[in-house]
């Protein structure tokens, strides 16, 4: 079994080609969609913006 390294909650990331930062606030989260479900290695939100 592979043994994956995941990066820490709290982390705040630029992903490629896009201009707004993400945090990461979850990992191996499952999706259920129509009856599918689907699991991400992360989840993440717009880091926030000061003025």
């Amino acid at each position: 079994m592979e043994r994956k390294t995941y990066l820490p909650i709290g982390l705040v990331v630029l992903l490629e080609g896009q201009k707004k930062r993400v945090m990461i606030d979850g990992r191996k989260v499952i999706s259920n969609s129509d009856g599918v479900e689907v699991e991400y290695d992360y989840q993440g939100c717009l880091y926030p913006e000061g003025q």
